[in-house]
């Protein structure tokens, strides 16, 4: 719902039909690439954020210069672009775009670290109890992590 005053006046509804938003024809913009350094084995997510990636249809995302991801290992949603970082070399840098039918994007820089956060952090709220020694996780219905010794 898109509203307008002239002069002050009262506030008056913009009729929807006369409002349109197109990002399928401008260039792909980055606004923010997250993580931006991440551990040299990859497979964790990558999260880009910005405009002119409506549909993974045309878009390609550009890591380096080897290797390029295509819209089957993208998912896209809320205005995020996702996909999972490919492994590679500690210290290595590698420039990050985004390529639509219109052009490319510009260059994000990511680092690979061997000291660079872990895929995963898990924070501790609700501890119920400690486990010494633990072999097995399970996720239950209410979205905890259950935690038991085997053996």
């Amino acid at each position: 719902e898109l509203k307008y005053s002239l002069a002050g006046g009262a506030l008056q509804l913009i009729d929807p039909s006369l409002i349109s938003h197109d990002e399928k024809s401008i260039l792909p913009v980055i606004n923010t690439l997250e993580p931006v350094v991440g551990p040299t084995q990859g497979g964790y997510f990558i999260t880009i954020r910005g405009l002119g990636f409506q549909s993974v249809a045309s878009l390609k995302v550009l890591w380096g210069t080897s290797l390029v991801l295509s819209r089957n290992q993208l998912t896209l949603a809320n205005g995020e672009l996702r996909f999972a970082a490919p492994p590679g070399t500690s210290g290595a840098t590698v420039l990050v775009s985004l390529q639509n039918s219109i052009g490319v994007s510009r260059n994000i820089l990511f680092m690979y670290s061997s000291t660079g956060p872990v895929p995963i952090q898990f924070g501790i709220s609700n501890l119920v109890g400690s486990v010494a020694n633990p072999t097995r996780a399970v996720w239950g219905a209410d979205h905890r992590l259950y935690v038991s010794t085997i053996g």
